[in-house]
């Protein structure tokens, strides 16, 4: 009976050792990644056309994209020159506005041009929490962004 008892507690003893250890490791399981979104507010930093690099740096304006969580995006123009904008130029010029669908790494981006619907197909090269580089599929543009 003395030899039952030893083993029952030694029974229990490993059980309960095998739950603890199994509950720490769905513990660590249960963290997610952080994930990153194309949402936000991208600020062009150069672009790439047919090989030459096209730095944005000493112009008055600073050309920006944001896109929204609801599938829409405004391109607009905002004015970092501090004579344009004490001279009473409003800050943001809006270039245009549309809707946009990211899958995978394939991005469209649609807008209206006066009563026609323009199109834009990219590839998503890089998207990290404050990088963004966008391959134009229709030509041998690549654009860079940051946040």
């Amino acid at each position: 009976m003395k030899r039952f008892f030893s083993f029952l507690a030694l029974s229990i003893l490993v059980i309960s050792t095998s739950c603890s250890s199994t509950e720490s490791k769905s513990e660590e399981k249960s963290e997610k990644p952080v994930e990153v979104t194309i949402n936000g507010e991208w600020t062009l930093l150069k672009e790439q056309k047919n090989g030459k690099i096209l730095d944005s740096k000493g112009k008055p304006t600073a050309v920006s994209i944001e896109f929204e969580a609801n599938g829409y995006y405004v391109f607009f123009d905002k004015i970092t020159d501090q004579k344009m904008i004490d001279s009473g130029v409003s800050e943001i010029q809006e270039r245009y506005k549309g809707q946009y669908s990211l899958k995978g790494t394939d991005l469209k981006m649609n807008h209206f041009v006066n009563d026609s619907l323009i199109t834009e197909e990219f590839e998503v090269q890089k998207l990290t929490a404050d990088e963004l580089v966008l391959k134009n599929k229709n030509s041998n543009h690549v654009e860079y962004y940051k946040k």
